[in-house]
């Protein structure tokens, strides 16, 4: 809660005044504070709709530039649609708490490395799962791989980054008392 709290709050402060909407941010910062989920998911929702709205405005106002909306306006309103299923995810997870489910996919270590370029050391990969070196095939097959999590909830490909390297050791096969 606290990281989408963090960058409504950003968000919101660069798109309208912080002096004339402080009671609306108080209270976004007051429910956040006592745990009141559903509130600060309104505030949010809310945010999310008055947000888009402005910026609609202002890209459709013909101050914003003869060739159409100005770069800080298509990035605000992309930030905007952003957060805005950033919020319906939000109030997604308030439900499911409700109903007694409460889990959240986090990313790991592989998937960093994949995404921005870092090495990966595989220690005893001979011990890993036939699932899991599948799971790796898909990234190693062409320097354009990919790996798609479908733990996430989504479908969406995590591109390899062209610096990622992953390097992995194996035991000898004679070395016995590790798996059976």
């Amino acid at each position: 809660a606290r990281k989408v709290y963090l960058d409504f709050v950003d968000l919101f402060c660069s798109t309208f005044s912080r002096k004339q909407n402080a009671k609306f941010l108080e209270f976004a910062s007051s429910a956040l504070e006592k745990g009141s989920w559903k509130k600060l998911s309104q505030c949010f929702q809310r945010a999310a709709k008055l947000g888009t709205s402005k910026m609609i405005e202002r890209m459709q106002s013909p101050g914003d530039g003869p060739n159409g909306p100005s770069r800080k306006n298509r990035t605000l309103m992309a930030k905007w649609k952003d957060f805005k299923e950033a919020a319906m995810k939000f109030e997604r997870q308030i439900i499911s708490c409700d109903a007694g489910l409460a889990f959240v996919f986090s990313e790991g270590a592989l998937v960093e490395a994949i995404k921005n370029g870092k090495w990966v050391l595989l220690d005893e990969i001979n011990l890993a799962s036939s699932d899991t070196l599948q799971r790796l095939c898909g990234l190693l097959d062409d320097p354009a791989g990919s790996v798609t999590l479908t733990e996430r909830g989504d479908a969406s490909e995590i591109p390899r980054h062209p610096n990622f390297r992953l390097f992995a050791a194996m035991n000898p096969a004679t070395d016995a008392g590790k798996k059976d």
